[in-house]
């Protein structure tokens, strides 16, 4: 982590532990950070994007999230 300097250090382990205690472990239960639906023949045109972000694990992800430094 040295030679990448301090702008690449981790947040802590709880993010992680506290998403898949919630259930948030993607594909396979269908949520994780984005939301994922089982394929429909039928499009939907307001997910052109492809993903919708999983409210609840935003907020999991929010309650971790590191201020930047002020050198960056």
């Amino acid at each position: 982590m040295q030679a990448l300097g301090a702008r690449i250090g981790g947040s802590s382990v709880e993010l992680l532990s506290e998403m898949v205690a919630s259930g948030h472990k993607g594909r396979k239960t269908g949520k994780g950070i984005y939301v994922y639906e089982k394929k429909s023949r039928i499009p939907i045109p307001w997910m052109k994007s492809g993903k919708m972000v999983n409210d609840a694990a935003k907020g999991i992800i929010q309650k971790y999230q590191l201020a930047a430094p002020a050198e960056v």
